[in-house]
């Protein structure tokens, strides 16, 4: 139960930063002023948070600490903010 439970969420995590990241992506493009400068500013912050949970779903809902040491980015791009 437990476990089901941590998984679903780093998936849903996962799916939404993606989401997130393109909607940004989007955004900093649009040059809004204020708002794409924001939206910009943010960017690495919402990869980097994508980036842990990709980790944490390599670990099945457990931190991957080597995943973080190596700077593991694989996969960061599907679906993500290079659609």
């Amino acid at each position: 139960r437990g476990r089901d439970f941590d998984r679903e969420f780093v998936r849903y995590m996962i799916d939404d930063h993606r989401k997130d990241i393109g909607d940004f992506r989007d955004e900093a493009r649009e040059h809004h002023g204020q708002v794409s400068d924001l939206a910009s500013r943010q960017l690495s912050t919402l990869r980097e948070h994508l980036r842990l949970a990709m980790s944490l779903d390599r670990g099945h809902g457990r931190y991957d600490r080597d995943a973080q040491d190596r700077g593991d980015r694989r996969d960061n791009d599907r679906g993500g903010y290079n659609r």
